[in-house]
């Protein structure tokens, strides 16, 4: 996809952002809370696309339909410094296992699912949720669908079971691979549980360059 390209989504994705926050629908996003879609500037070259559930970290939207905020020059997860997220060092550990840090660095989009943010406790509404949940949970996961779409990666990882959930019915001819219980806040779980779907994305991403 041309960098054109992709700022016309995004502009596209702006507009309609604003209408659903001064639509009836506006009302699920509470006043102080944001609206995060990427959580980084994309990449040149996008082999993975990583998508999560939704940002938890409600103090840190990363994404303005005003463009009050830009969004992270790195993907956050593969930054230490810059990581918010309780699993953020599983998940660099996991992906070194795999040899694919490099991938993880320097080719892979990081995405929400749902949006707007909304902190952990009340992400069940967003998953299952009626109403003004419902209407943001389709409009987000059609969007992200799209973006899929248009961008054709190498694979697609669906980061935690909510995000599993939300869009494995929506990636038609997308090569998925679902790490349903990474996003879990379970410190004490060895890693050996996730190399079934992270040796699967290996394989589907090929050795890196």
């Amino acid at each position: 996809m041309s960098s054109e390209t992709f700022s016309t989504m995004f502009d596209n994705l702006a507009l309609a952002c604003r209408e659903m926050l001064r639509g009836p629908h506006g009302r699920a996003l509470a006043p102080d809370r944001g609206i995060s879609v990427l959580y980084g500037a994309p990449p040149a070259a996008i082999d993975l696309i990583m998508v999560s559930f939704q940002n938890h970290d409600c103090a840190r939207p990363m994404f303005d339909p005003a463009r009050r905020r830009p969004w992270p020059e790195r993907l956050l997860y593969a930054d230490a410094a810059m990581d918010p997220f309780p699993f953020g060092e599983r998940l660099r550990r996991v992906f070194e296992s795999h040899g694919l840090t490099r991938t993880l660095c320097e080719r892979t989009l990081g995405i929400n699912a749902v949006y707007p943010d909304a902190p952990l406790g009340d992400s069940e509404f967003w998953l299952c949720g009626e109403g003004s949940y419902g209407a943001w949970r389709r409009f987000s996961t059609s969007w992200t669908a799209l973006l899929i779409e248009q961008i054709r990666p190498k694979a697609v990882l669906l980061l935690g079971r909510k995000a599993a959930i939300a869009m494995r019915d929506k990636l038609e001819g997308a090569a998925a691979v679902e790490a349903m219980h990474f996003a879990t806040a379970t410190a004490t779980r060895d890693d050996s549980v996730y190399d079934l779907p992270f040796g699967q994305l290996a394989e589907l991403l090929g050795a890196e360059r």
